[in-house]
């Protein structure tokens, strides 16, 4: 079973408390919000579920664990034990349930995948729209078939490929290396996964006869990476697995331009041992695909010079780092090791993205946090000099790491340094001469006296040190002894560190400046603030909360919508909106776990404006036989199907509100209108504020 930290966490805080812990208790316990927890608890629900464990909600108590002593013992164990129960945050899990379908010849049923996930319903759900935007760039599908489930359509070597890069995404390099040589070190969810399927042995035995070829390879000068090598021998061992079980169709071309005469000699090599090993002929297309492999896995020898042979590659090469050295106004060209370091790099990233495949980057994350605009330059740049290749991000972030080490260059004795003193020139040199000493980075372009601190123009350094107090600002200067101790020395060299991003920001102001220069227009802003502001004011106008007696069944329920609509100039039928249900099923409507409120959302091209309102029932009812649950508050949320973006985001922000804002649920519940109405009224003007 598949679990993320978070729900491993509040199950555990629920199985050690004596009675009901409260959702405010556990949040204080995690450190996280209330919200965060609300949101967690279906998935809760859905793993105490799997041990019959119910989730007992009691207003005003909070939550306990309801079972027999037995399995809540077992879950207990097995959650300290992380055997049975793999902790898995979000994204590992969505790409557990991509791993599953690839390994799927028919449809599957998103059911039976959420019980062989361990999970809900809803959240295989979500998981496979993410899924769904990735396939594209690997030219593979999810098909969808009513009655028989889903499944994934594409080229076996694409799938092949897929495979390989979820692999690399999701484990560290070290993880794979040691598991493919035999030397299985730790439990890892995807190395089980790849053992499940049946990989091992024959990822292992091919790894045998490729460590013997790598090195080879090493002794001739090539270079090959931990991350490399893994990745070769796992697309080898593929390769193996399509000509075993007769897919030998290629409709991508493999095919290698320029073949390095000692690489061929090292893949005829390859060929020959395994066709002995396997007792198999390779056909010419499946050769080709070994040398596509081999050149993409191995670097180019140490000592050539790949910029003066690549004529092809190197115009575009050079274009691609003018138009950078335009957008951040530092030249960068003549850093040859730059220009090299980008040639090597695009030169394979152009031949994997061209086939299908791509990198794994196990830091993209903090790349993209560090270097925020010069990754959004970077990305834009490519785009505009390669416009018919796509560059996935892990790619741009290898990039951005060329030009984040030249930027680095760059910067070295550049960090300008006052120094003040009044004890005399030899303990003012003693203190310079230790910091350039210690330092490399460290200029230090004068030694004044206190009063001849007056006449210096303090913008021109970077950072003032004094051995005396100054009427400064403390951020403005650091006061050090003579000396210059090691406390001292640590917190001038944490100056440097943010000195080197300098640079940057100094080109994330130029971004942000050109980018306000380029926004849209004025006019079209307006018109949009405006859209915002007209249905904020029209959903608060018609917003109802409508009191139900005797709310009989299900039709009963849909003759009364059907008169409620009509009357906000919504002109859907009764059997209209049952259709509609019986098409959306719980994606249109659910009850909002730990509270008694049910969710009705309908989407339909004929509704030209958003209509919110609330039937409050005097009686509890249960309204979907699927959900099973009884509530006293039926809010009804319905929208147009044709909307711009700005537009879908407010609507998407009216919705997290009602199903995540603790707040808005206790006044839903409560059923009073007007509180309801200024609530919603406080939160629209704060978001519409917020987009201005």
């Amino acid at each position: 079973m598949l679990m993320s930290n978070r729900v491993k966490d509040i199950i555990q805080i629920v199985l050690s408390s004596r009675g009901f812990v409260t959702m405010k208790d556990i949040a204080n316990k995690m450190n996280v919000s209330e919200r965060t927890v609300y949101r967690e608890i279906p998935e809760v629900t859905e793993v105490l579920r799997q041990y019959q464990i119910t989730l007992e909600t009691v207003s005003k108590k909070g939550i306990r664990a309801v079972g027999l002593p037995e399995p809540i013992q077992k879950l207990q164990t097995e959650l300290g034990e992380h055997k049975k129960l793999q902790v898995v945050d979000p994204k590992e899990r969505m790409y557990l349930v991509l791993l599953e379908l690839l390994h799927q010849d028919d449809f599957m049923k998103t059911e039976a995948l959420a019980i062989d996930m361990g999970t809900s319903l809803p959240t295989i759900r979500n998981d496979l729209k993410k899924i769904e935007k990735i396939l594209p760039e690997y030219n593979i599908k999810l098909i969808s078939k009513k009655g028989d489930g889903i499944c994934l359509s594409g080229e076996q070597v694409a799938r092949d490929h897929l495979m390989v890069n979820i692999i690399m995404k999701n484990t560290d390099v070290d993880v794979i290396v040691h598991w493919l040589a035999g030397n299985v070190r730790q439990f890892h969810p995807f190395m089980q996964k790849l053992d499940e399927y049946g990989y091992m042995d024959l990822f292992q035995t091919c790894e045998k006869i490729l460590r013997d070829i790598s090195h080879k390879l090493i002794q001739k000068n090539y270079q090959i990476l931990d991350q490399n090598y893994a990745e070769l021998v796992m697309l080898v061992s593929l390769l193996i697995r399509r000509h075993k079980i007769g897919n030998r169709k290629y409709s991508t071309d493999f095919t290698v331009e320029q073949v390095d005469k000692n690489q061929k000699k090292v893949v005829a090599a390859l060929i020959r041992m395994l066709e002995k090993k396997y007792s198999i002929s390779l056909d010419e297309a499946e050769k080709e695909y070994l040398l596509w492999v081999m050149d993409i896995s191995v670097g180019k020898r140490n000592n050539e010079n790949v910029f003066v042979k690549n004529f092809v590659l190197k115009p575009k090469i050079e274009e691609f780092v003018e138009l950078v050295e335009g957008r951040m106004g530092i030249t960068l060209s003549q850093d040859t090791k730059l220009m090299d370091g980008l040639l090597t790099h695009i030169d394979k990233a152009l031949v994997r993205t061209r086939s299908g495949m791509s990198i794994s980057n196990p830091i993209i994350r903090d790349i993209e946090k560090d270097y925020s605009q010069l990754f959004s330059i970077i990305k834009d740049t490519v785009r505009k000099v390669f416009p018919d290749d796509y560059f996935p991000d892990d790619e741009i972030g290898y990039l951005v790491l060329y030009f984040a080490v030249s930027l680095d260059n760059i910067t070295k004795k550049t960090f300008r340094v006052l120094v003040v003193c009044s004890s005399g020139m030899g303990s003012s040199k003693m203190l310079a001469s230790r910091l350039e000493r210690e330092i490399p980075e460290i200029y230090v372009r004068k030694i004044v006296s206190l009063v001849g601190l007056g006449e210096e123009d303090l913008n021109d350094y970077d950072l003032i040190l004094s051995t005396i107090p100054l009427y400064l600002k403390d951020r403005e200067y650091l006061k050090v002894s003579p000396l210059l101790n090691d406390n001292e020395l640590e917190i001038v060299k944490e100056k440097i560190r943010r000195h080197k991003h300098q640079t940057l920001r100094k080109i994330e102001e130029q971004e942000r400046k050109a980018a306000e220069l380029e926004s849209s227009n004025s006019i079209v802003s307006l018109k949009q603030l405006k859209q915002l502001t007209t249905w904020a004011v029209d959903l608060l106008a018609e917003f109802h909360v409508y009191e139900i007696n005797n709310l009989k069944d299900e039709n009963h329920l849909f003759s009364n919508l059907e008169h409620t609509i009509w009357e906000a100039g919504i002109f859907i039928g009764e059997q209209e909106i049952k259709n509609y249900v019986i098409r959306h099923g719980n994606e249109c409507r659910f009850t909002i776990p730990t509270t008694e409120i049910s969710y009705f959302e309908c989407y339909l091209k004929k509704i030209k404006k958003p209509l919110l309102f609330v039937y409050h029932l005097k009686e509890k009812r249960m309204v979907d036989p699927q959900e099973g649950d009884a509530v006293s508050n039926i809010i009804f949320f319905f929208y147009p199907t044709e909307m711009e973006e700005v537009q879908q985001m407010f609507l998407r922000y009216i919705t997290e509100l009602i199903i995540e804002d603790r707040d808005v649920m206790k006044l839903i519940e409560k059923g009073d209108e007007e509180e309801i109405r200024q609530c919603f009224g406080h939160r629209f003007r704060h978001y519409i504020g917020e987009s201005i």
